[in-house]
């Protein structure tokens, strides 16, 4: 009898898995249709199209002690922080004629949100920082990063700036939010759910590489 019940959970599983999958593949079709149809029609521009998304890292932080012998060719270190740092890093990727990866914000863990650390400055080209109690990104991070001139600016001609990214909660409309886009003269539009590993640029190219290194 539990043989049968626990064949039945997992043809149930499996459906429900399969209709998950089938659905995610009609959504995303959907929108690269969507997509298509919107550029041959001239409504998108291409060079004012961009990708926005997260990565979380695990940091392991040597404590400093190493166990070893004079004479040794490698230091074997004996121990490192338990469960390590937590940091985020926020990748954006332009598209169009100059398509390229622009200024990331790495988000470190500080549980006084502290803006900048003492001792750490943000001063180093190519990237910047906030802080986080947890590392990740929020509702209060994220208009940081729209107001944040190395990462991005208002256009030059004042086109009007589309981002693409998942529906993190973090990513939800704020009067904070609102107010920067405006600033930027940037509109959020949202890729399918569950869905970023198949349709979303920064995900399959720029964070893949850097988790495979």
């Amino acid at each position: 009898m539990n043989d049968l019940i626990t064949g039945l959970d997992y043809i149930l599983f499996d459906s429900f898995a399969t209709r998950r999958e089938r659905h995610m593949e009609m959504s995303v079709a959907y929108h690269m249709g969507k997509l298509s149809r919107e550029f041959h029609s001239g409504q998108l521009d291409e060079d004012m199209l961009e990708n926005v998304d997260e990565t979380h890292f695990i940091i392991n932080m040597d404590n400093g002690y190493t166990l070893g012998f004079q004479g040794d060719q490698e230091v074997k270190y004996a121990d490192l922080v338990s469960g390590g740092q937590g940091m985020t890093m926020i990748v954006r990727l332009t598209g169009g004629r100059n398509a390229r990866i622009e200024t990331p914000m790495i988000i470190f863990q500080n549980k006084d949100r502290r803006y900048p650390i003492r001792g750490v400055p943000d001063d180093i080209l190519g990237v910047c920082y906030r802080t986080w109690p947890k590392g990740w990104n929020d509702t209060l991070i994220f208009p940081q990063w729209c107001k944040e001139n190395r990462v991005i600016t208002r256009d030059r001609a004042d086109c009007t700036r589309i981002i693409y990214m998942d529906n993190c909660s973090c990513h939800n409309e704020t009067p904070e939010l609102t107010a920067a886009l405006q600033n930027i003269n940037a509109i959020i539009r949202k890729l399918p759910p569950n869905s970023t590993h198949l349709c979303q640029p920064c995900d399959s190219f720029v964070i893949e590489k850097i988790k495979q290194e």
